[in-house]
């Protein structure tokens, strides 16, 4: 096993298994929070270099107040929470469900990559009111997918406007292994689509694709033979969604999609 600053550890222990058949996942998480053996240090986090939008930090931890290792990750400089926000889209289309996604040219892998929708959360500038972190990130998901994507999302018909969503996530970590941001996800179900102008960017490159559910796995693999890169999040959805229909977990789910 090898930890954060590349230092491996040969140190075997007795796996612990938690299972929340047996235990609350309450009662879990308060048990892991109170035996936790690893302790950082932030008051001794470290600047090593920044830009516009990110900084990379360096912070000391122990284990059992050990010896000290260093944990290195990037830091957005926006004090929001969440940071940002994924948009999941299906459509039924000729009565073939479609997981909606979309391409872009990413530099910093040379590739171009098939990912969610998704952006950063905007400051909000009503000063008077925090936030709350859920409503903020699922508007986030809706507004970034509506302009990368180029079709509106249903809302709510009340008076709050919000978009109307099937299932939403609570704040999860993006990477947690290198970097502090957060989001939320949330899943959008069409029954059509209805177009609209994509708002994108000065240095955004954006497509959007439609690949049918049914074989989705299989699709994917071929785009990355094919030397488009798949985001890790597109594909574990995509093999969750596969397992859940050979383990019987999605047949209710499709059943709902196909009245649309």
């Amino acid at each position: 096993m090898t930890n954060n600053d590349g230092n491996s550890s040969a140190n075997a222990t007795r796996p612990h298994f938690l299972n929340t058949r047996t235990m609350s996942a309450t009662a879990i998480a308060k048990s892991i929070l109170n035996t936790s053996r690893l302790h950082t240090k932030p008051d001794r986090t470290n600047v090593i270099g920044e830009t516009s939008r990110m900084r990379l930090e360096s912070m000391p931890y122990s284990k059992d107040g050990g010896e000290e290792s260093w944990c290195h990750y990037m830091a957005p400089k926006s004090n929001m929470t969440p940071t940002g926000a994924l948009g999941i889209v299906t459509v039924k289309t000729d009565g073939v469900i479609h997981l909606v996604l979309t391409v872009q040219s990413r530099p910093a892998t040379r590739h171009h990559t098939i990912e969610f929708f998704g952006g950063s959360t905007e400051a909000v500038t009503d000063d008077s009111k925090e936030p709350d972190p859920e409503e903020l990130g699922l508007e986030t998901a809706g507004r970034e997918t509506e302009e990368e994507g180029g079709f509106k999302l249903p809302r709510d018909g009340d008076d709050s406007g919000k978009y109307r969503t099937s299932q939403t996530s609570g704040l999860v970590c993006r990477n947690p292994a290198t970097s502090t941001e957060t989001g939320y996800l949330a899943i959008f179900e069409l029954s059509n689509m209805d177009e609209c102008d994509q708002k994108l960017g000065t240095h955004e490159d954006c497509q959007t694709i439609l690949i049918p559910l049914d074989g989705v796995v299989k699709t994917l693999k071929v785009f990355d033979k094919e030397g488009i890169m798949v985001d890790s999040t597109v594909m574990t959805f995509a093999m969750a969604y596969e397992f859940g229909l050979r383990i019987g977990l999605l047949h209710s789910h499709q059943t709902s999609m196909s009245r649309l």
